[in-house]
């Protein structure tokens, strides 16, 4: 088993570089995602949507992958499907009671704190 864990660290890498990638300095805020997700016009609610499918399911791909003999980051439902809906309704729920100045942080870092607020493990 540890053997076969070793061999999905690169995998496992290669992911979170993606995800990290994305969170840039001049990164979208949660509120800013929100807002386009939110908004009226299209081509911005399509980019939001694009982000929020992207986050959501690397998040997802690397929680799987640390099931593998590790303790996850979050524990959703096993049905649960992960997609712009879920990661969007996920950030406003967290922001909501959470420290205000949240939604001016990186969207994909507050995404994953969220996930794991909404998904926490039980211990």
């Amino acid at each position: 088993m540890e053997v076969e864990l070793l061999k999905l660290w690169p995998i496992i890498a290669a992911i979170c570089m993606m995800i990290v990638s994305a969170a840039r300095a001049d990164d979208l805020t949660a509120r800013q995602l929100i807002d386009m997700y939110r908004g009226r016009d299209q081509v911005a609610e399509l980019g939001a949507t694009s982000y929020a499918v992207g986050a959501s399911t690397a998040y997802q791909t690397v929680n799987s992958l640390l099931t593998m003999g590790r303790r996850p980051l979050f524990c959703p439902p096993p049905s649960l499907k992960f997609d712009a809906h879920l990661g969007i309704t996920t950030l406003e729920q967290y922001l909501q009671k959470t420290d205000a100045s949240n939604a001016n942080q990186p969207a994909v870092a507050i995404m994953l704190l969220a996930f794991m607020d909404t998904f926490a493990c039980s211990k």
